[in-house]
């Protein structure tokens, strides 16, 4: 899913606003760097956007019954920090060897990686509640 870049704050560790699929967010900027050999976009591009971030210090990441299961959201903190629940789409391997398990979590529009560590498949479709700091957008 392409987001479009509406607002970039200049800084070291700036931040920018995007719109993914009609969700503003607020993100730290981390365009220019890392993942992508493209040029950053300017105001007003699309682009394939590839999050991380931190799970804030002090709170864990919990399974939500399906009775709890909720919709998927990301409900904007301050700064770039996110109250989130998602649902766990996926559980891929990041090595040949397939030691290194990472699971995917759909929340309100962005793919993220799980905050659990997740490796068994029945647990797909189920959701997760937890709380970002750091939300950060990188081009995928």
């Amino acid at each position: 899913m392409k987001a479009r870049l509406l607002e970039r704050t200049p800084g070291a560790t700036g931040s920018v606003r995007i719109l993914l699929d009609g969700t503003p967010l607020h993100a730290i900027d981390r365009l220019h760097t890392g993942r992508s050999s493209q040029s950053p976009p300017a105001i007003g591009d699309e682009f394939e956007p590839s999050f991380s971030y931190q799970v804030e210090e002090g709170t864990e990441p919990r399974l939500l019954t399906p009775v709890d299961g909720p919709a998927e959201r990301l409900r904007h903190l301050g700064d770039c920090d996110y109250d989130a629940v998602g649902r766990i789409l996926s559980i891929d391997s990041e090595t040949p060897d397939r030691r290194v398990l990472v699971a995917k979590v759909a929340c309100a529009g962005c793919v993220l990686p799980s905050p659990l560590d997740v490796n068994d498949p029945s647990l797909i479709g189920r959701f997760v509640a937890f709380r970002i700091t750091q939300l950060e957008v990188w081009r995928a």
